[in-house]
């Protein structure tokens, strides 16, 4: 059985946690650990629920939080235990129920690439939409280029679910991501977006750090035809 990780920071998330936590079958997991910005009031969420025996607390500040986090805990969770982590966005547990949890295969599993239309990051460049502006993702790709990599060979990784397996390059992914870490929180902070905490876009880090660390991406298996 795989472990299961869920980022539940910010009183929004926390005020949801109850609902969501009930798509999780405890029955599949080793543990689940939790990294939350309030310790003691997720823990009397849980405390009355089939999956607290399991779960496991850890304390992030809430200040200076940004979406890398989620990264940086599941990866530390896979080398302490040297045990495969399943990543799940707290909001979306329900992902958890509609693809295959596990795979022999070493590497990052994940659910998809962002959309049809950009499926690199090549396909990037003066891209906009409703969730950022045209031209956000320009300098990054400009960097691509400054360093010889193909933005075509770049995949920008929907992370809404990801199984990491355990393998003896998970601290060298989880220090390349602390390296690009200062650069989106600049794409964030210098560009319009709706999101708003910084360094949004961390499925495009972690495709860019895996395959600059020639860490296997793989599609997840559906068990259904249910596309995100």
């Amino acid at each position: 059985m795989n472990r299961l990780c869920l980022v539940c920071v910010g009183e929004k998330y926390i005020r949801h946690l109850s609902e969501n936590i009930t798509n999780i079958n405890h029955e599949e997991y080793t543990a689940i650990h939790i990294l939350t910005n309030d310790v003691s009031k997720v823990r009397e969420i849980v405390e009355n629920t089939m999956l607290n025996e399991k779960i496991f607390l850890s304390y992030v500040n809430e200040l200076g939080f940004n979406y890398f986090y989620k990264f940086y805990f599941s990866l530390e969770i896979a080398i302490e235990y040297k045990d495969t982590v399943n990543y799940v966005d707290i909001m979306r547990t329900e992902l958890l129920s509609k693809f295959t949890p596990d795979s022999n295969k070493i590497g990052i599993h994940y659910v998809s690439p962002w959309g049809p239309f950009l499926y690199n990051a090549s396909l990037l460049f003066d891209y906009g939409c409703e969730y950022f502006v045209k031209g956000y993702w320009n300098t990054f790709i400009e960097k691509l280029k400054k360093l010889n990599v193909s933005p075509e060979s770049i995949i920008p990784i929907t992370e809404q679910l990801l199984v990491v397996n355990y393998h003896d390059k998970l601290i060298e992914l989880k220090d390349k991501l602390k390296e690009l870490e200062n650069d989106f929180i600049a794409y964030s902070t210098n560009c319009k977006s709706v999101y708003k905490i910084p360094a949004n876009g961390e499925g495009l880090a972690l495709g860019f750090a895996s395959h600059m660390l020639d860490i296997p991406l793989h599609l997840l298996n559906r068990r259904t035809n249910y596309l995100i």
